[in-house]
């Protein structure tokens, strides 16, 4: 019955000892918490796909996080200081990606975007054609049409889903 916004002191089984009642401001009792100001953030991700239909999710230590993924399983990824970032990578040219491992197969998926409390994230996700994935400490290979039935973070599921989308897309 105690409300921030409307109390209802008349139906309140304590009333009678309420301080903030007895002053008359049980209605600003507790005080309206202060909005943050929104924080647009930027994550590049990347899906490392090897034939088989595999990718790597990998959890990051606590000095790793962003706060964004709750220190769950996730898709390599890099929180982006600048929009110019990804430019750089595209000009840089192929050679430095063209390894034997992915043969140059790297594509940009369309940007999503996803809110988590006062961030406005938006997820730059690059699906990775490799020919065997490697393990590593703190990662783990798991079948990508299994990643949205993981306890991973909604970020995480929609990336997902949006590779699984573009995959299905160009499987003839």
């Amino acid at each position: 019955v105690c409300t921030p916004r409307a109390p209802r002191c008349g139906e309140c089984p304590v009333a009678r000892w309420c301080n903030a009642r007895a002053l008359g401001i049980a209605e600003r009792i507790p005080p309206a918490r202060k909005k943050h100001k929104p924080e647009r953030v930027e994550i590049a991700a990347a899906v490392l796909l090897d034939p088989r239909g595999r990718t790597l999710l990998v959890k990051p230590l606590k000095a790793e996080t962003n706060g964004l993924f709750s220190r769950m399983w996730q898709f390599p990824a890099v929180k982006l200081k600048s929009g110019k970032q990804i430019e750089e990578w595209r000009n840089r040219g192929t050679e430095e990606r063209n390894t034997p491992e992915t043969n140059g197969a790297w594509m940009e998926l369309k940007a999503i975007k996803h809110t988590v409390t006062y961030r406005e994230v938006t997820l730059r996700p690059f699906l990775i054609r490799v020919d065997r994935l490697r393990p590593a400490n703190r990662a783990r290979i798991v079948a990508l049409g299994d990643v949205t039935r993981m306890a991973v973070s909604s970020a995480t599921k929609k990336i997902a889903r949006a590779v699984e989308k573009n995959v299905a897309a160009a499987t003839p």
